[in-house]
C-alpha cells in the first residue's frame, strides 16, 4: 500500500469525543484491555491528528505525537494498525515468524511472505483466520517487521508446510498492508525504528552485527535447546535465501528435532485420562496450537495411531475435553479479569488460553468433541459459565461476560488438581 511515494490531502486534529470513539472501535475489533489500549493509543496523553491522502485514494491515518498508528485502508472505519502501533503494543496481532532473519531481507523489500519462508514452530502456528490480520517477525526480534492480511487460516497453512515433502510447500501467507522500509515508515514515521536490531536491510536479533552474521553463526543442530529466535544451522539459512519462490527450503517443526525457536516439540501426554502410554509421543510435532487447529495426520485424513476410528482417535478427544475445559478455567481465573471484556475469541485463546496450559501440552479444540473454537466457547454459555454472542459481520464469538458464581468456576480448585495430577 505504502511502497510507491504518496501524499496526504488534508488533516485535522481528532476532538476528545472521535478519540474516544476510535478507543472503543479499537477495544471491539482487538479485543484489547484498558492496560493495552492505554499503551496503543492513550486516553489523553499526547496530540491525535487525522490525515486523508490525496484524491483518488481514499486511505485515512491516524496520527499519535506524528507517527502514524492505525490505516483505515478503506475509510470506512476498518481499522489496521501500523508496525508502529504494533512495537507499542507488540501482541496485539497474531504473529507469523519468518524461518531465518535473512528472509526478512525480502520483507523490508516490500515482497508478500510465501509459504517457504513461514517458520513453523513444533507447536503449531498462532491461531488466525483467512483474511485476519496478522503480524511478521524476524526470528529473536519481538517487534514485528510487517503488518498485513493472512491469505489463509493458520491451519491450511500448517497442513500445506508439513504435507509438501522435499518439494517444499507453495504459495503465498501474507499480503503485506505496511511494512518496515515502505514510504510510510520513512517519509511519515521518520525512520524511527524499535531497536537496533532494525538495519537497512533486514531484522536481525538485537545485538548482532549484520544479515550475514547471522548466515555465519548460525546455532547446533545437535538437537540441544537454542535460544529463542534462533535457527539451527547457517547453511540452512543460507538455502532459505536463495531462492523462497521455489519451495526448496526444508520445514521447522517436522518432528525430527527441536523446532527453531529452541524448545523441545510439544507433546499431548496421552495418559491424560488413560493408562496407555505407548503412543504418547506418536504426534510429536505436529500438534497445532491454534483452536480450530489439527496435527497433520487429522489434516490430512490420514489415519492416526490409532486407525480411522480407532481406540487412540476416541480417547484423544477425551483427554482433550477434559485439557481444554481445565485450562479455559485456569485463563478465567488468572487471566481474564472483567476488565478485559468483550473478548473476542482469537484474542481470548492467544493472549489467555494458551499461556495458562500446562508445560509440555498442545490444545487442539479440532480433536475435542467440540471440533471449532465457536462450539466450544458456546458450550460453556449453554453451562452458564460464558456469555457470548456473533459478531454478525465476522461470524466470531465475543465472550461478553464471565459467571464467576458458576459452579464451574467455583469449583475449579478440584479440578485443576486432579488434572494437574494426571498431566505430571
Amino acid at each position: 500500500m505504502f511502497k510507491k511515494p504518496f501524499s496526504i490531502g488534508q488533516s485535522h486534529k481528532v476532538s476528545g469525543a472521535d478519540r474516544k470513539k476510535l478507543r472503543r472501535a479499537l477495544e471491539k475489533a482487538f479485543g484489547v484491555s484498558e492496560e493495552a489500549l492505554e499503551a496503543l493509543l492513550p486516553a489523553k496523553a499526547g496530540e491525535l491528528e487525522c490525515a486523508k491522502l490525496a484524491s483518488p485514494s481514499r486511505v485515512v491515518l491516524y496520527l499519535h505525537d506524528g507517527q502514524p498508528i492505525l490505516i483505515d485502508p478503506n475509510g470506512k472505519g476498518d481499522l489496521a494498525p501500523t508496525i508502529f502501533a504494533l512495537w507499542r503494543l507488540p501482541t496485539l496481532l497474531p504473529q507469523v515468524y519468518v524461518k531465518h532473519p535473512a528472509v526478512s531481507r525480502y520483507i523490508v523489500g516490500g515482497a508478500d511472505l510465501m509459504l517457504p519462508g513461514v517458520l513453523l514452530p513444533s507447536g503449531g502456528l498462532p491461531y488466525f483466520e483467512k483474511e485476519q490480520l496478522v503480524a511478521v517477525c524476524s526470528p529473536g526480534n519481538v517487534a514485528p517487521v510487517a503488518v498485513g492480511t493472512a491469505t489463509m487460516a493458520a491451519t491450511d497453512a500448517a497442513a500445506r508446510i508439513r504435507g509438501s515433502g522435499a518439494a517444499g510447500p507453495k504459495g503465498k501467507l501474507v499480503e503485506l498492508l505496511q511494512y518496515y522500509g515502505d514510504h510510510l515508515w520513512s517519509d511519515v514515521g521518520a525512520r524511527g525504528i524499535p531497536n537496533e536490531g532494525f538495519l537497512p536491510d533486514g531484522v536481525v536479533p538485537v545485538g548482532v552485527a549484520s544479515v550475514e552474521a547471522t548466515l555465519t553463526q548460525g546455532g547446533s543442530d545437535d538437537g540441544g535447546d537454542n535460544d529463542p529466535g534462533e535457527d539451527g544451522a547457517g547453511d540452512a539459512a543460507a538455502r532459505i535465501t536463495k531462492d523462497l519462490t521455489l519451495g526448496s527450503v526444508s520445514t521447522a517443526g517436522d518432528g525430527d528435532g527441536d523446532d527453531a525457536f529452541g524448545g523441545r516439540p510439544d507433546e499431548l501426554p496421552s495418559r491424560l485420562g488413560t493408562t496407555n502410554n505407548d503412543n504418547s509421543n506418536s504426534n510429536n510435532g505436529n500438534n497445532n496450537r491454534n483452536p480450530d487447529g489439527a496435527s497433520a495426520s487429522s489434516v490430512s485424513g490420514d489415519a492416526g495411531p490409532g486407525g480411522p476410528g480407532g481406540v487412540e482417535e476416541g480417547r484423544t478427544a477425551v483427554d482433550m475435553d477434559s485439557l481444554l475445559e481445565a485450562v479455559l478455567l485456569q485463563a478465567l481465573h488468572k487471566s481474564v479479569k472483567d476488565a478485559d471484556l468483550p473478548l473476542n475469541s482469537s484474542v481470548l485463546w492467544n493472549q489467555h488460553v494458551l499461556p495458562a496450559r500446562p508445560a509440555g501440552t498442545t490444545l487442539d479444540v479440532k480433536k475435542s468433541k467440540h471440533k471449532k473454537m465457536s462450539k466450544f466457547l458456546q458450550s460453556y454459555g449453554k453451562q452458564g459459565l460464558l456469555t457470548c454472542k456473533e459478531d454478525k459481520h465476522s461470524g466470531d464469538v465475543i465472550v461478553t461476560s464471565v459467571n464467576r458464581n458458576s459452579p464451574l468456576y467455583t469449583e475449579y480448585r478440584s479440578v485443576r488438581t486432579s488434572v494437574h495430577i494426571l498431566i505430571h
